[in-house]
């Protein structure tokens, strides 16, 4: 069934051509010839892997004559932006004391803990964080981490954890890692938004 599905040639929906299943503007697929449509939300008898389940169409849809555009998601930010959007959000988070405590007793001082600026990525209150920066003019496009919804509103990904700043040969930060408060799933994880709407 998979290799059925990998020859069919996908579109992603998108809020002009909405998922015929679910009705949403993201996430789903559609064959081209109008058949079929595969939605992560609503299951079926027939599953697709990780996209979701398969749907046939019965011919409810016309086949597709013209492509539709699908979802852009920004090429990633040059170094001048990221070193922007980074260096702007770590100067709106802090450093929590059991964050501060924790690299303290991993031999770290305190003079390095402030040259190296390692923050604590929040748990809550992130849509005010994204506020401050938008009120600055912060460009988040392509910068990873950030990302935006299908009604517009800019997110901040990540899980909760110390956010590293990982600097190139010119201090420039060009990303993010975070060291997880959670580590079942890996101690380290880049701060990413690649499988978001302008990610």
């Amino acid at each position: 069934m998979l290799k059925t599905i990998n020859k069919t040639h996908w579109l992603r929906v998108t809020k002009k051509n909405p998922c015929p299943i679910c009705g949403k503007p993201e996430w789903c697929l559609i064959s081209t010839d109008g058949k079929k449509a595969i939605c992560p939300r609503i299951e079926s008898a027939i599953p697709a892997g990780n996209a979701g389940w398969l749907h046939n169409l019965s011919g409810e849809m016309p086949a597709i004559t013209r492509p539709i555009q699908p979802e852009r998601h920004s090429l990633k930010a040059p170094i001048e932006t990221l070193n922007l959007a980074y260096t702007r959000l770590l100067s709106e988070l802090t450093l929590s004391n059991t964050h501060r405590d924790s690299l303290l007793k991993r031999g770290l001082l305190q003079a390095q803990i402030s040259v190296f600026n390692y923050k604590s990525m929040p748990e809550s209150d992130r849509d005010k964080v994204i506020q401050r920066l938008l009120n600055q003019n912060i460009p988040l496009n392509g910068v990873p981490g950030f990302w935006v919804d299908s009604f517009g509103k800019w997110h901040l990904s990540g899980p909760h954890g110390i956010a590293i700043p990982i600097r190139d040969i010119k201090q420039r930060i060009s990303g993010l890692q975070i060291r997880c408060d959670e580590t079942s799933s890996g101690k380290y994880k880049w701060l990413s938004s690649a499988d978001r709407h302008n990610g």
